[in-house]
Formats: structure tokens, sequence, C-alpha cells
């Protein structure tokens, strides 16, 4: 079910029998016990403050749901979810996009952790591909709470920015803008190789390696335990070696981490990154129905 792609569901329920069509693939009815049915509906989760957390059986079942929904019909009525009235409440609603493709969008106010306590070996690589139109954004980040030591990654004025504090509070990077402030900025994806080690910073954008070859100075990274942000970070984060605290507006995909292919959906917290939903035309938005979390 997780292809990104349409599907079309139907539940029918008559007195006690409850029925299920996906696809137009109908599945052996289900008899529903007596005294659970209630008068309320959920679509895409349920408050935090619901009484169904409490049921040990449901309680690590109830995840929200990360998608797009569209055409609700509630006997024989059309619903549209964005407006609320007596009987429909709704939170954290956005709009889906209409033409999408393989790829985690950030909006400007998203950001992922991988890990809360994420440490830097002797040698660390980052692989990913983005695209977005935009000139700035953070890409990575990790910090200690004091700003040192930290490490990131991130677009300046059009080029990728991996800068390193080794816990000396001295801030040194290696920027590839690709011999252009506009080429990384055009909507189009580009690959990005990040590597840390003790003896120097790489980064490595389509092809075209850039490098600083560090001095031999006495490093703390190895004390960095603190959480790995991608695309953005919260308002009480360390800012540690970023320039600027703004959040990437684009796509990310094909996220490794130590040699790692990572899965969004195994990230330590997502907050309003939509996955799988990488528009094509980041400005052609459709009346769909996007729900994040609940």
């Amino acid at each position: 079910m997780n292809d990104g792609k349409w599907h079309n569901i139907q539940i029918n329920k008559k007195k006690r029998k409850l029925t299920i069509i996906l696809d137009g693939d109908q599945k052996k009815p289900y008899r529903i016990p007596k005294n659970v049915v209630r008068d309320e509906v959920y679509l895409g989760g349920v408050p935090s403050d619901s009484d169904y957390l409490n049921v040990k059986d449901l309680k690590d079942k109830l995840l929200p749901f990360r998608g797009c929904m569209k055409s609700l019909i509630i006997n024989n009525e059309h619903e549209f979810l964005l407006k609320n009235n007596k009987y429909i409440t709704h939170s954290n609603i956005r709009q889906c996009f209409p033409n999408i493709e393989q790829g985690a969008y950030f909006g400007g106010d998203a950001y992922a952790v991988y890990k809360e306590s994420f440490q830097v070996n002797k040698l660390l690589e980052l692989t990913f591909e983005f695209r977005t139109a935009e000139q700035n954004g953070i890409l990575l980040s990790v910090s200690n709470f004091r700003n040192s030591p930290a490490l990131s990654v991130e677009l300046q004025n059009g080029a990728v920015v991996m800068a390193l504090d080794m816990g000396n509070n001295i801030i040194i990077n290696v920027t590839n803008d690709l011999n252009s402030e506009f080429a990384l900025c055009n909507n189009k994806w580009h690959n990005v190789t990040a590597m840390y080690s003790n003896s120097e910073l790489t980064v490595n954008v389509d092809g075209i390696r850039k490098v600083w070859v560090q001095s031999d100075v006495d490093s703390l990274m190895d004390e960095m335990d603190a959480p790995l942000y991608i695309g953005g970070l919260p308002d009480n984060a360390p800012v540690g070696t970023l320039k600027s605290r703004e959040n990437f507006k684009g796509c990310i995909r094909k996220l490794k981490i130590e040699d790692s292919l990572m899965d969004w959906s195994d990230m330590k917290h997502l907050n309003n990154v939509l996955l799988n939903s990488c528009p094509v035309e980041v400005s052609q938005e459709d009346n769909y129905l996007h729900t994040r979390t609940v």
C-alpha cells in the first residue's frame, strides 16, 4: 500500500457485519463484537487525549497516518474535511500535491530526527540527493548543547557548505557551489556526499569534489552525543556550526548515514515531513487532504 499511488477503500457496516473493499477486492465480512461501536469516526489518527490510547491492544497500533486522502463519502454524502462544522473538527491537516515523485518533502517548517543520541566516529559519511529552488536551508546538523563540538551541512547562498567545530570553538568549512550561486537551486536533483575524518572534510556535489585538509589539532568530536537533525531544527536546538537557522524547503531522498540507507518511517521523530510526497511542480497544489499527525 505504501507505493505512493492512489488506492480506493470502501467500508460498509450493516448491523454487526463489517465489509472492507480495497481496490475492488472484497474481503470476508467481519462480525463486530457487541458494544464496541461509538458515535465518532476518526480519520488519519486519534487525538492524543483519546481513551483509545489507554487500551493495551490498541496503543501501539494507532499510529498517525502520513499521506493523502480525497473523495471522502459518508452515507452517500461528499464530505470536505478542511472546514469545521458541528459534525466535523480537524487538526494539523495540509494540502496534498497532485503530481508527486519519491522523496520526502520539507516545506520550510519541517525537520526529522535520526537519533536523539548520535555519536560522530573518526569517520562519518553522509550521502543524499536534494532538490530545491531556495538558496539557503539546513540539510543536516548535529551539535552539543553548547554549540561545540558540532558538524553541519547546509545550503548557503546557493552553495553546499559542510562546517565543523572540533570542540575548540573554531569553525572550519568546505564549500562547493559548482562555480555558480544558482546551479544548486534550480529545482533539479543533486547528489551530495559529505565526509568527515580526523584529517579532512570532503564535499562531493554531482561528481565535483572539494576538500579541506585539517591540521593536527586536538579533537573532542568523540564526545559528541546529540540529536542528528535533517532538514531543519526545532526552536530549542543549538545552532552549532550553522550560519543560519533557516529550515530547508524542498525534497530529500536516498539518504545514507554511515553507509546505511535510511527509511524515513524509521526516524526517531518527524515534524511536518511529507513522506513520498515530493511535488513535481511545487507551485501547483490541489484540494486534496494531507494528514500528518493529530
